[in-house]
């Protein structure tokens, strides 16, 4: 009698965890394939870049430049002449303080934490479908 009591709840038991690994294995196919997740985790990687973008912004510039011209003379009261000029530049620009960039900095972190939260609850819905199904 008591072997059959423990071979009941050992049977019950090792139900109970191929259920939950079921359930597990559907809330990850679920990730990887509900659309609506992959809105929200799409969303949240293209705002995510925004950060980068914004940064950027407040970044110095550096540009480079070069002019290279050959110049042929000839004229009566000298002989023909035949030069070449080259010139090169580099520029590094900084501005003090542009503050609609810093602005639009603190607002693309504050998007992409927004986005953060949209996708936790994309998920939290998921799950929530999940468990309905």
């Amino acid at each position: 009698m008591k072997k059959t009591v423990m071979l009941c709840l050992l049977a019950l038991g090792s139900a109970e965890t191929a259920a939950a690994d079921d359930l597990l294995g559907l809330y990850r196919e679920a990730l990887a394939t509900d659309a609506k997740f992959a809105a929200a985790q799409a969303q949240y990687q293209a705002t995510e870049q925004r950060v980068g973008q914004s940064r950027a912004a407040l970044l110095p510039a550096i540009t480079l430049s070069g002019n290279t011209a050959s110049i042929n003379r000839d004229s009566n009261t000298f002989n023909r002449q035949d030069y070449t000029s080259n010139s090169f530049s580099v520029n590094l620009t900084q501005p003090l303080l542009r503050w609609e960039n810093k602005v639009a900095h603190d607002q693309s972190q504050v998007l992409v934490e927004q986005a953060a939260a949209e996708r936790e609850l994309a998920r939290q819905d998921l799950v929530l479908r999940l468990a309905q199904a």
